[in-house]
């Protein structure tokens, strides 16, 4: 039996039973459907892939924040290649 007094927000079991339960899914399993539908990251691509390896350097001129002419916009878009 279940009780919550008038005043709180948790449940308190009286009955004094253990109740168990097993997952319908291993963390192994959850782990490899997870990573399936993650996208790679910057490292984990094929090197032929990089267009920021490719590229030949240029100037990063600051003009304000959060603009696309930096250096950071440009290694975390690829060189403007990805969403940054």
């Amino acid at each position: 039996v279940l009780k919550r007094a008038p005043d709180e927000n948790s449940l308190v079991d009286l009955t004094g039973r253990v109740l168990k339960i097993e997952p319908l899914a291993s963390a192994a399993v959850l782990e490899r459907c997870l990573l399936r539908k993650a996208e790679r990251q910057w490292y984990q691509q094929p090197r032929s892939t990089l267009a920021v390896a490719s590229c030949v350097p240029r100037v990063f001129t600051y003009r304000s924040d959060f603009d696309t002419d930096g250096i950071l916009y440009w290694l975390g878009s690829n060189n403007g290649t990805k969403e940054w």
